[in-house]
Formats: C-alpha cells, sequence, structure tokens
C-alpha cells in the first residue's frame, strides 16, 4: 500500500482491507481537531486512526477517534452530523463510553472522548484469564446496553475490544457508530462470534444482536472460552466447563435462548438473560433484576431494520484482527505510534436531547474474520 495524506478517503468495505497497526505510519499526525491540540497518535481502528489530544482552553486530555471514508464531501458532511447526534444524546450511564464533541476537520470526521486509562477486555482476559468479577461485569454491560436501547442507541458490532476495563469494573464504547455509518450507506465490521447470526447472514436485525453480543461476551467470562456456535451448539458443553452452578438446566436454557439463532426466542432485555443466568448459577445479587431495566427498552427491544438485505452495504470484514471497529486506545504515559493493546477512552455525560438516530444495520460478512483474533488464540480455545 503506497503512502496516503492526510485527508485521504478510504474505503471501509468493499474493495479495501481494514486499517492494521502496519497503516499507522500512513497517516501524518495533524496539529489539530476542532479545538483538540493532537500530542500524539495511539492507535488504529479500522476507520482511521486514534490520537491522544488536549483541549485548547485547558489541559483535559483526549481521545481523538478520526474516520478515514469513501465518500463525496457532502456525504462526509452528513456523516459528520450523524457523530454529532450521537454526542447529542442523554448517554450518562456508568458502563456506556460517550463522546464528548463530533465535527470535521480538514475534511476529516472526528469523535472526540475523554480520555480514561484502561485496558480492553481481550487484554485483561489474556492476561488473567476468567475473572472474579465476570458476572458483575456482565449485568454492567447488559444494563448499559438496555439504557443505550431505550435511547435509541444499537452498537452494532459489540465485542471484546469495545469493552474496556478501569478500576471501578467495565465500560463499552461504540454505541450509535454503526447507524451513523449506515446513514451514508456504509457497512461497519463484523466479527464472530459476537456478531449474531442475523447479521451474518445478511438479514435484518436490530436491538437483540446486541443482546446476543452480551450473552457471547458472558460465556466467554464464565467458562475461559468462546462458544463455537449458536443455539445448542453453543451450550452442549457448558455444562463441562461450568459445572459447579446451582441450576445446570437452567444455566442451559438461559445460554440456549440467549444464543438462539432466532432474535425472537432471545430475551426482551438483557437484564432479563442476566436475571436468568443469576438464577442458574445461584447468584441473589443479581437473580432479581427486573426484565427491562430502563424505561422504553421493552418498546425498541423488539426494533428491526426494514430494508432488505440487498439495499444493505456490505458489512466490513477483518482478516488479520488488528483493524478494529472501534481501537484499543494507548496509554498516555506508553505512547505506542502503532496501535497499543491497552484500551482508554472516555465517558461523559451529555446534554438530554432526544435525537432519533436510524437503526443500525447488517451486512453479510463477506470473510469470517475467526474466533481467535481478539485473543491471539485463533482456535478459540481456553483461556484459564
Amino acid at each position: 500500500m503506497g503512502n496516503l495524506p492526510h485527508g485521504t478517503i478510504r474505503k471501509p468495505a468493499g474493495g479495501f482491507r481494514p486499517l492494521t497497526r502496519e497503516d499507522a505510519g500512513e497517516f501524518p499526525v495533524p496539529g489539530a481537531f476542532g479545538p483538540y491540540r493532537v500530542m500524539h497518535q495511539v492507535g488504529t481502528g479500522v476507520l482511521g486512526p486514534v490520537y491522544l489530544a488536549r483541549e485548547s482552553d485547558g489541559d483535559r486530555a483526549v481521545a481523538i477517534k478520526s474516520f478515514h471514508l469513501d465518500l463525496p464531501p457532502e456525504q462526509v458532511e452528513v456523516f459528520a452530523n450523524a457523530l454529532a447526534h450521537i454526542v447529542n444524546v442523554e448517554a450518562s450511564h456508568p458502563a456506556i463510553v460517550a463522546p464528548l464533541a463530533a465535527g470535521l476537520e480538514s475534511g476529516t470526521p472526528f469523535m472526540a472522548y475523554e480520555y480514561v486509562e484502561a485496558e480492553s477486555l481481550d487484554v485483561v482476559l489474556r492476561r488473567e484469564g476468567r475473572p472474579a468479577e465476570g458476572l458483575a461485569w456482565i449485568a454492567a454491560l447488559a444494563d448499559a446496553v438496555d439504557a443505550a436501547h431505550a435511547l435509541g442507541l444499537v452498537h452494532g458490532a459489540l465485542h471484546l475490544r469495545d469493552v474496556l476495563v478501569t478500576s471501578e469494573g467495565v465500560c463499552a464504547t461504540g454505541f450509535g457508530i454503526a447507524s451513523a455509518l449506515e446513514h451514508v450507506q456504509l457497512g461497519f465490521p463484523v466479527r464472530r462470534p459476537y456478531t449474531a447470526p442475523e447479521v451474518t447472514a445478511g438479514r435484518r436485525w436490530g436491538p437483540p444482536a446486541d443482546r446476543f453480543a452480551v450473552a457471547v461476551l458472558a460465556y466467554e467470562l464464565l467458562t475461559g472460552t468462546r462458544p463455537s456456535a449458536a443455539g445448542d451448539e453453543a451450550i452442549a458443553d457448558l455444562l463441562d466447563l461450568q459445572p459447579d452452578v446451582a441450576d445446570p438446566a437452567g444455566l442451559q436454557q438461559a445460554f440456549r435462548n440467549a444464543l438462539a439463532e432466532d432474535p425472537g426466542i432471545r430475551s426482551a432485555s438483557a437484564a432479563g438473560f442476566v436475571a436468568a443466568l443469576a438464577r442458574a448459577i445461584g447468584d441473589e445479587s443479581y437473580a432479581s433484576r427486573p426484565a427491562a431495566a430502563h424505561a422504553g427498552a421493552a418498546a425498541f427491544a423488539a426494533g428491526s431494520v426494514q430494508e432488505s438485505a440487498e439495499d444493505r452495504p456490505a458489512a466490513q470484514h477483518d482478516e488479520d484482527g488488528h483493524g478494529e471497529y472501534e481501537p484499543s486506545f494507548g496509554s498516555p504515559h506508553e505512547p505506542d505510534a502503532a496501535g497499543s493493546e491497552g484500551g482508554a477512552t472516555g465517558r461523559a455525560p451529555t446534554p438530554p436531547v432526544q435525537i432519533a438516530l436510524p437503526d443500525a444495520l447488517g451486512g453479510p460478512d463477506e470473510q469470517d474474520a475467526g474466533a481467535g483474533t481478539a485473543a491471539s488464540d485463533d482456535d478459540g480455545g481456553s483461556r484459564g
């Protein structure tokens, strides 16, 4: 690949492979994005580099996610406006990473997040194996997904590297960006096994796909392995991996429903899945969670896109596991211009402005990225 000048628009699907860490040097570091002074590049996502920056009128650190898209200028502006809508949605949940600002800089859309040092979940699992806080983390992610759905935000590509582990727990990044991409008829990355079957098959999908991803993450956190397939195949060896539970049949049923190929079989909320899971495990602290944790979540829960598969753009495939939908950000103390394995991004309350964003659309997976790429164990085997 040749050198690309700053501002070059790169197509995220249908002809160009995702950006990788080796592509990091192709984008000269800009001086600023809006009011934010760029310090250095800290990572590379599928759609563009990520930078550490500081506010021009202060010293607060922010993470800048840039988007290099194969679009005409007027469509780039539409996309930037869609990002701004995400900023204006109230998403001040402790387990949701909310953006601070969005805009255009020299024709490149960007989103700014408050910079917070954290590691992505894939790094933590690879180093430590199954965490003692597994159920608590699952509950937090489920609550975040339900809260986002209540606001009309769908993630669309939730996986290990979208989950950041802080000293307080976990938080998820990337809500709403898939919708912004689809708003300008662009696809977004698909990552198996976290991506729901209806998405990888090119069928219509909506919030149930996020709940499928939560179930896959829960399976991995509790067993140390990724499910090998959806439905009954995924839970066939579940009891061998988790033999000491209060209700073995209940555990299997909770995952059988949550990982069902038919999205209509899945729980109407992610919190409902957590409650069933907790009852089976025998943890009463989470067993009484309500079926719908947030007002409005149930109404949005059954929503799905109306476009046909033929009308949808192709989803972004990830050939080598380095290019990510939302990147892992580097630590400000240990900058890595080629993309670090750690993660840092931001959480911040945003003004309570309700904006109806388009539903996230799915797309056919052009190539199976593989279950093991995020954690460097391609066979999807045990982490410990």
